[in-house]
C-alpha cells in the first residue's frame, strides 16, 4: 500500500470511528428540549432532557429528569433510575465517570444474583430495591468519577469532590468529598447561601441572565447581590 493509500485509509478509518462514537440510541418515551447537544449517548426509559444541555458519552436508563443548561461531559457517566427516579436540576456539570445508581440489590437475601431476572423470570418480583429518588439541585458540580448513591438529595450550589461515594444528603453550597463523602466547608457565608436561594438565579430568563453578566463573571465577594438587573 502505497503512503497517500495509507494516509487515505487511516483517514477512513478515523471517521468511521468519529461515525460510530457519535451514535444516540433511544428507546422508550425521551422529550429532548430545544438547542440540546446529545453525542454517542444511549437514553432507555422516560427520560427529558431540558433546553440547551449537553449529554456526551452517557448512559440513561429509567425515569429521569434533566434540567436546563445542564452539561454531563462523558465518557462513562451512567445514570439508572428505574424505580423512584433521578432529577438533576438547571446549570448542573457532570464530569466523566460519574454513576448516578437508584437501585441496588438485595443483600438480605440467600444471594445477590439477579435470580428472578436471569431464571424465575417473575413479573410481580424485582431483584432490586432503592431509597428513593435521587434529588440533584441546580448549580452543582459532580466531579470526575463519582458515585451518588439510591435516595440521596444534592441541594443547590452544591460541589461533589472527584472520587467521592455520596451515601447521605447534601446541604445547599456545600463542597463534600471522600468516601462516603464528608462535609469539606461551606462555599459561602449563612448571609449569601440564604440570599442566593432566594434568588433562584438558575430560573431567570436567558435575557436577564445575559444583563447580569457580571454577576456570573466575578467573584462574590466582589458583587453586590442588591444592585442586579430586572
Amino acid at each position: 500500500m502505497g503512503l497517500s493509500n495509507l494516509k487515505i485509509f487511516r483517514f477512513l478509518i478515523f471517521r468511521i470511528k468519529n461515525i460510530l462514537n457519535s451514535y444516540n440510541h433511544f428507546e422508550g418515551k425521551n422529550i429532548i428540549g430545544k438547542n440540546c447537544k446529545i453525542y454517542g449517548t444511549h437514553l432507555k426509559g422516560n427520560i427529558n432532557v431540558g433546553d440547551f444541555s449537553s449529554l456526551k458519552y452517557t448512559t440513561l436508563n429509567g425515569n429521569i429528569s434533566i434540567g436546563k443548561f445542564s452539561q454531563l461531559n462523558g465518557p462513562n457517566i451512567h445514570i439508572n433510575g428505574k424505580m423512584k427516579g433521578v432529577s438533576i436540576g438547571n446549570y448542573c456539570s457532570i464530569a466523566r465517570g460519574v454513576i448516578i445508581q437508584e437501585v441496588n440489590h438485595k443483600f438480605e437475601k440467600v444471594s445477590t444474583f439477579y435470580f428472578n431476572k436471569h431464571i424465575f423470570k417473575n413479573s410481580e418480583y424485582t431483584d432490586e430495591i432503592t431509597k428513593g429518588k435521587i434529588q440533584i439541585g441546580n448549580d452543582v458540580w459532580i466531579g470526575a468519577n463519582s458515585m451518588i448513591l439510591s435516595g440521596v438529595k444534592i441541594g443547590d450550589g452544591a460541589v461533589i469532590a472527584a472520587g467521592s461515594v455520596v451515601t447521605k444528603d447534601v446541604l445547599d453550597y456545600a463542597i463534600v468529598g471522600g468516601s462516603p463523602a464528608r462535609l469539606i466547608k461551606m462555599r459561602f457565608s449563612d448571609e449569601i447561601i440564604l440570599k442566593l436561594k432566594n434568588l433562584k438565579w438558575w430560573d431567570w430568563s436567558l435575557e436577564k441572565i445575559k444583563k447580569n453578566s457580571v454577576f456570573f463573571m466575578e467573584n462574590i465577594s466582589e458583587l453586590d447581590l442588591n444592585s442586579l438587573n430586572e
